[in-house]
């Protein structure tokens, strides 16, 4: 239904650049590999992926602390790639 909705908009001639946010409870490990799939698939060239981020205040965020799934200040790590970072987390904040 939605590869059948993507089509339907490219036939006239827009060019889509979805935006993807995953981390969701439903996610499994296979969510990049079928997203990809679907991009190819439908022709899609690009898009603006990002991670669930639980804002302080929101119900998900008040979920995600009562189940333990919120990463403490001091336990805050830094994404690596063959040593090298890619990026602190201390830098990700929500305005």
């Amino acid at each position: 239904m939605l590869d059948q909705a993507v089509r339907t908009i490219q036939s006239y001639g827009f060019i889509i650049a979805p935006g993807m946010i995953f981390g969701f409870d439903s996610d499994t490990e296979t969510v990049f590999e079928e997203t990809l799939d679907f991009f190819v698939d439908v022709g899609l060239i690009g898009g603006d992926p990002s991670f669930l981020m639980a804002l302080s205040g929101t119900p998900l965020y008040r979920r995600m602390e009562q189940t333990g799934r919120l990463i403490k200040r001091e336990e805050e790590v830094t994404v690596r790639k063959k040593s090298k970072p890619i990026f602190d987390t201390y830098k990700m904040r929500s305005f």
